[in-house]
């Protein structure tokens, strides 16, 4: 179903430009011929099937929805990897789903292969890929048209719960089709709309909405790999660039770098996601680019629930109504629904909602009797239908929009030879962003150093997952327990 409506708008907007990174144009008939190439590889060549699940750590570029499109004209799901995270990261947080396989650059390729929990997956370089991008041509898929996969799981994401223990979620195609349509309603995109997001494809907005989302829309995409401030304000002002998605702490950087208002001229949206919109942010952007910063409220498991409307003009920021066919509940701690203004717990229902949990005996629907998702979120609706958040009931932090499970990083430094117990905070720092700080006791006779734990950290974690603040407390003789 969405691999085949993908394939169709590729073959409408045939000569289009559809991505750009660095000097680098792939248009829309490109993507078409590439994902059949694809598709045709990973039956005939790597024997995918539908129902397989396919794991890709690769970086945001032109194969991704190529990718993604020739694995949907199988019935075959994609499990997207943080780039940066290690072999060990992922098998401690996917409960137990079979892969097919993996795709990785081949520089990481020995690491996932030296890996006791995957050395024995098939591997595909991310190099092949490219390689494959001009082996078919569009005749060759007739025979990829004619399957309906629209209830068959297309996407996993791998998240974390209110106790912190692994889930993976699971969205078939039809939940991902209904994301698009709605968003799409609510911001109107024409074809040819120049798309900039600064979101790994690999997280659960960057895929939807920073990639699936412009590419049903015929949009053109300007990517850039690393976020350098200088680069990314280059990017916005040549390429005339109209939509961006990014974190609070992305546009922050960017208020910091300087960007002006000639640089911004061409914006019409200025999407934030990742982590809450602090309303200083917002008018501090809107008084220097004259582009409001609009909320984008969504989860892994739900897709989009609500933008904020550019019309909010009463200094407050909110996460706005919910988008069609998305309804909101404000729901109390038994699960009664509450009034406007009353504070509780969000619960969402829509098309676009997630499958459920995978889990080993089945799918967990993860939904209440009457069919809502608690997001784990806390909220009111206001008098004028506004979603109002009042935070998360979870322990995480948010880096730099990453979302960061304190239990997986106290887990992994209790792992380190010589710590009795250890502490995980999230501390406030500049440009509105967190950093992990890290207290560690070690066990009585042992001389912990800052760079131990860093070293450790280093093997077993993603970049930014290391904590940066790190205090080795006294350690008493008393009072401790080995690993509590």
């Amino acid at each position: 179903m969405i691999g085949q409506i993908l394939l169709s708008r590729f073959q409408a907007y045939k000569n289009q430009p559809a991505i750009v990174l660095h000097h680098e144009v792939v248009d829309y008939q490109s993507l078409a011929s590439w994902s059949i190439a694809l598709a045709h590889h990973f039956r005939d060549k790597c024997g995918l099937k539908p129902g397989d699940c396919l794991a890709a750590q690769i970086p945001n570029n032109a194969a991704y929805p190529a990718l993604f499109t020739g694995l949907s004209l199988l019935g075959v799901g994609l499990l997207p990897l943080h780039l940066h995270w290690k072999p060990e990261e992922v098998a401690r947080n996917l409960p137990g789903k079979p892969l097919a396989g993996i795709i990785t650059p081949t520089s990481q390729m020995t690491a996932w292969a030296a890996s006791p929990s995957f050395s024995s997956l098939p591997q595909m370089a991310f190099e092949t890929l490219l390689t494959l991008k001009n082996e078919a041509c569009i005749s060759q898929a007739d025979e990829l048209l004619y399957t309906d996969f629209s209830q068959q799981e297309a996407l996993y994401l791998m998240t974390s719960g209110t106790t912190g223990q692994p889930k993976l979620v699971v969205r078939t195609q039809a939940n991902l089709l209904a994301n698009s349509h709605h968003v799409a309603r609510a911001l109107a995109w024409k074809p040819g709309c120049r798309v900039l997001p600064v979101t790994p494809f690999s997280h659960a907005n960057g895929f939807s909405n920073g990639m699936l989302l412009p590419m049903l829309s015929g949009a053109c995409l300007f990517l850039l790999p690393q976020l350098f401030p200088a680069r990314l304000a280059e990017l916005v002002l040549r390429h005339r660039i109209e939509v961006m998605i990014a974190s609070p702490f992305v546009y922050s950087t960017l208020l910091n770098h300087g960007l002006s208002p000639a640089e911004t001229g061409s914006l019409l949206y200025a999407l934030s996601s990742g982590a809450p919109l602090p309303e200083s942010l917002a008018r501090e952007a809107a008084a220097q680019w004259g582009v409001p910063l609009r909320n984008l409220y969504g989860a892994s498991e739900t897709g989009t629930i609500s933008i904020e409307s550019p019309q909010n003009q009463d200094g407050r920021t909110t996460a706005g109504a919910p988008l069609e066919s998305v309804e909101i509940r404000i729901l109390s701690e038994a699960h009664e629904p509450l009034p406007v203004e009353q504070a509780g717990l969000i619960a969402v229902r829509s098309p676009a909602v997630m499958k459920g949990y995978w889990t080993t005996s089945g799918i967990d629907p993860a939904r209440n009797a009457a069919g809502f998702y608690l997001t784990g979120d806390r909220g009111f609706l206001d008098r004028q239908g506004n979603l109002n958040i009042l935070g998360r009931g979870r322990p995480f932090l948010n880096i730099g929009g990453n979302k960061v499970s304190v239990q997986e990083i106290e887990e992994v430094l209790r792992r380190l030879p010589g710590v009795a117990r250890c502490c995980v905070r999230g501390m406030e720092h500049l440009q509105l962003n967190q950093v992990i700080h890290a207290s560690i006791w070690p066990e009585p006779g042992i001389q912990l150093q800052q760079n131990d734990v860093l070293a450790f950290c280093r093997l077993h974690l993603a970049e930014y997952k290391i904590p940066r603040q790190i205090s080795i407390e006294p350690c008493s003789e008393s009072g401790l327990s080995a690993k509590s």
